[in-house]
């Protein structure tokens, strides 16, 4: 049986402090949900949207050259994605705490990044929109100063608690998860208008995930386009980049049809997915490497934009 230690009651306030619960008196969150999400969809955009994981002093974002790529070929994965935020069946959201009720200067601000649940209907992005997290996924969190609305977490190269989160975007009328770690969320808000955030987010998915992950996704995406229209440009360009068939199966090739096998052997998608980044070390420890010995992750970053909720309260979390 636990023994019930008597109180020093010379010491209420730790006392106080060991027996109740947090107590956020002065905290004030807010929430944001994204309305924008930009893969690149040029070499130049995939640079301006990268920065240095691994610390070899090269920016990274592999998988948005990959996008990039692809949209030059005419699959716009940019294109998919955003029609799915605005139909409401990718949702993310965006919780800001600080100490600051006007959320300009706080020098350990928390950002929260969720995957939110789909909604019911289009969302309006008028502030009014009721977007809850989804419980599936674990919310990435990242504790940094707020300074003039901005934000920007720890370095993916040197931080100790790296911070590991979910992205949803849509491969034609596919959507797949795309487990980001070492992430880094950068933001600005615009306090004095009408509650807009542009941000960026980076960091690396490790290449299994990418393989199971992705490429089947993909797969299901580039027939989704075939079957659409059969005869499209894109659909033609679909079939005569990865419509080859497999070392196991040749019957597959010139059938109409994108099996996952042709993707994972094909030159072009092996060439553009190797990975790019080490990020781990050989007991799976996060360690970025700056020499890159034994490359295990792609690097991913993509920009987007808000619109803020339009309340503002004490003491308490939105649910």
């Amino acid at each position: 049986m636990s023994r019930i230690r008597s109180i020093d009651r010379s010491r209420p306030l730790l006392v106080l402090m060991l027996l109740s619960p947090a107590v956020h008196a002065s905290n004030f969150q807010r929430n944001y949900i994204i309305d924008s999400v930009f893969l690149p969809v040029s070499n130049s955009e995939a640079t301006t949207y990268a920065i240095d994981l691994n610390g070899d002093g090269h920016v990274d974002n592999n998988l948005g050259s990959v996008f990039a790529v692809l949209a030059a070929q005419g699959i716009d994965l940019n294109g998919s994605t955003n029609a799915a935020v605005d139909n409401g069946s990718v949702v993310h959201r965006i919780d800001l705490q600080s100490t600051d009720a006007s959320f300009t200067s706080d020098p350990a601000a928390q950002a929260s990044w969720c995957v939110g649940s789909a909604l019911p209907q289009p969302p309006l992005f008028d502030g009014t929109d009721q977007a809850a997290c989804d419980s599936s996924y674990v919310p990435g969190t990242f504790v940094a100063a707020l300074s003039g609305g901005n934000f920007t977490s720890a370095n993916p190269v040197t931080t100790t608690t790296p911070v590991t989160l979910n992205i949803l975007i849509a491969l034609g009328s596919q959507t797949v998860a795309l487990p980001l770690n070492g992430a880094r969320l950068s933001f600005t808000s615009d306090n004095s208008g009408p509650g807009h955030l542009q941000g960026q987010l980076n960091g690396s998915i490790l290449h299994a995930d990418v393989n199971t992950e992705v490429l089947p996704a993909l797969a299901a995406a580039f027939n989704s386009l075939i079957q659409n229209d059969p005869t499209s440009p894109t659909a033609n360009s679909i079939k005569s980049l990865f419509d080859t068939g497999c070392s196991g199966n040749p019957e597959f090739a010139h059938d109409g049809q994108i099996e996952a096998c042709e993707l994972f052997e094909s030159s072009l998608i092996t060439a553009l997915l190797a990975p790019d980044v080490q990020i781990y070390d050989a007991l799976g420890h996060y360690a970025p490497n700056p020499a890159n010995t034994t490359p295990d992750s792609n690097s991913l970053g993509i920009r987007f934009t808000a619109v803020r909720r339009d309340r503002v309260f004490a003491n308490g979390f939105e649910p």
